[in-house]
């Protein structure tokens, strides 16, 4: 099979219309389970055993998009931060995709780490991990040492799972093929092959981990000086396509890394650690605000899996791989925004969101708008809790 390595829909066609059998494997491998799981939810909606069974069903689609491969991981990573799309017991359970996904073979890993990087392990490293410290859905980590580096330095040996470049294109051409086949039989409101083609577009620009080290980099210089913040050096002689090596941060998770529910005010997390957990929260408020409105380079994936806190107690970012730039006209309309819901004039609220795309322009029902806006927003700017916000209605 052909790999691409750069999302091209049209070419990507041309390639798998002429490979029907091809189609068919996937469709079966990943399809009939996700069909089973499906059928399982509807027939719990026919029984009135909807709510009985969430947690099971939420389980079982996790396990189910676990072993269908890197895309459907990545969808439910997705869903994992939807939680206006999804229940909690979704919420729960997908988010465990940020980390727990099965590992790929070391010696495929050491290979190529050995291709892609011109030289033997041995001649790289004065010494690596035999088995990954972390696996996910792209690609998994070794904890290594390079050659001639210092004792107590060590760095994160990430490696691309092999055949990726094959696989994410065929799901993307039968995941697109179904998006238009709903466009032209169902009244929707959005662009499905266009948002698709925009999800692709960031997932391929992750399969680059070249791409990755050059984002490191800019992160670094934009947002390295931020006072309580860590961004680890990235050696570039040892990155190429498949492989990334950075320095090694050690550190803890968010207490909430295990789940939404068990955030920084829960009572089994120790006093001590709230507030510096706390402290931590708004070191990351001002980077991303300075990300957002300032700079307009932002990290685009910085789910708890992507965050630690070091040793000495500075906020890491890890994982660039998925970044985004705001034009400096968005920028300003994204301040704006911010300060019409301070002011709770949702009117102009819901023209700043036509401003910024959120909104057809053309759309000329704005009072009706800003009215769903007053009601989502309304009782979080009361007591100012993001928890207060509704989200489904928003």
């Amino acid at each position: 099979s052909r790999a691409f390595y750069k999302y091209d829909p049209e070419a990507i066609r041309r390639y798998y219309d002429g490979r029907p059998l091809t189609i068919l494997f996937r469709l079966v491998e990943a399809g009939l389970p996700l069909g089973l799981w499906a059928a399982s939810v509807l027939w719990d909606r026919v029984t009135g055993k909807q709510e009985e069974n969430e947690v099971m069903r939420a389980r079982e689609l996790r396990a189910v998009l676990s072993e269908t491969g890197p895309t459907t991981v990545k969808f439910g990573q997705a869903l994992s931060n939807r939680p206006d799309v999804v229940g909690p017991a979704y919420v729960t359970e997908l988010s465990t995709l940020q980390d727990n996904v099965g590992a790929f073979s070391s010696n495929a890993a050491l290979e190529t780490i050995e291709r892609d990087l011109g030289g033997s392990v041995e001649e790289l490293f004065e010494e690596i991990s035999d088995e990954p410290v972390a696996s996910a859905s792209l690609g998994q980590v070794y904890r290594a040492r390079l050659r001639g580096m210092p004792p107590g330095k060590e760095v994160a040996v990430k490696v691309q799972r092999p055949g990726l470049a094959v696989t994410v294109p065929l799901d993307m051409y039968i995941l697109r093929r179904f998006a238009e086949l709903a466009k032209a039989t169902i009244k929707l409101r959005s662009d499905l092959p266009a948002i698709l083609d925009e999800f692709a577009g960031r997932l391929f620009e992750e399969l680059d981990y070249g791409n990755e080290a050059a984002n490191s980099l800019r992160f670094k210089r934009l947002y390295g000086g931020i006072e309580g913040l860590v961004v680890p050096e990235v050696y570039a002689a040892f990155c190429s396509r498949h492989v990334i090596t950075m320095e090694w941060l050690q550190g803890t998770k968010p207490p909430w890394a295990e789940g939404p529910g068990r955030g920084v005010a829960k009572r089994d997390v120790p006093q001590e650690e709230r507030d510096e957990w706390k402290r931590l929260v708004r070191t990351g408020v001002k980077c991303n605000l300075k990300q957002l409105l300032d700079d307009g380079f932002f990290h685009a994936d910085p789910h708890s899996g992507n965050l630690l806190r070091t040793q000495d107690g500075k906020l890491g970012y890890l994982d660039f791989g998925m970044m985004a730039t705001l034009p400096s006209q968005r920028r300003y309309a994204l301040i704006v925004a911010i300060v019409h819901l301070i002011n709770k004039d949702y009117t102009l609220l819901a023209r700043d969101f036509q401003a910024l795309g959120f909104i057809p322009s053309d759309f000329e029902r704005v009072d009706d708008i800003a009215q769903e806006l007053k009601l989502a927003f309304g009782s979080a700017s009361e007591g100012g809790r993001l928890s207060q916000i509704n989200f489904p209605r928003l």
